[in-house]
Order: structure tokens, then C-alpha cells, then sequence
């Protein structure tokens, strides 16, 4: 919801530059990454980049927020696997 919210906003804000839809993504995910600052740099970093793919998959599936919510579940899933495992 953060992420669609904010993307949709910024659009709105971003109205009339030919690349609207990409500077609402770059400056969501700046957004994103931001508040993740307590991961520290790397974690910063790290969310920002996650920002922009879930960002890219919202606007590539005409907003459908469905398809990034699973993704964003798949992908903690993922992290959560690796990380009790060690890897």
C-alpha cells in the first residue's frame, strides 16, 4: 500500500515530465531505502535497490499491487531461508 500510495502521489507531483512514472519510482525507492536507515548503509542500499525492482514489477502489471505483494512475500520468505541457514 506504502509503495502504490507513494508512486501514485509522486506521479501526480511529477505530471507533464515525460518521465514521470520513472522519477515516482526513483524517488519512492530513495524513499524506501531511507527509512530502512537502522540496516545501515548496506541495508540503506539494499532496500532502494528492492524498491526500485518491486516498484518496476507495480507499474509493469498496470498497478495490479496483488503481484508485488506476493513477490515481496516470496522474497522475504527467500531471505528468511537463507538467513537461518547461513547463507
Amino acid at each position: 500500500m506504502y509503495r502504490a500510495f507513494l508512486i501514485t502521489q509522486l506521479g501526480e507531483i511529477f505530471q507533464g515530465a515525460k518521465l514521470r512514472w520513472v522519477l515516482a519510482l526513483i524517488f519512492s525507492s530513495v524513499i524506501f531505502g531511507l527509512i530502512h536507515f537502522y540496516q545501515g548503509p548496506l541495508g540503506i542500499v539494499n532496500t532502494f535497490l528492492v524498491g526500485i525492482l518491486f516498484g518496476a514489477i507495480y507499474l509493469r502489471s498496470e498497478r495490479n499491487l496483488w503481484i508485488t505483494i506476493i513477490a515481496h512475500g516470496l522474497f522475504n520468505t527467500l531471505s528468511f531461508v537463507l538467513m537461518f541457514y547461513g547463507i
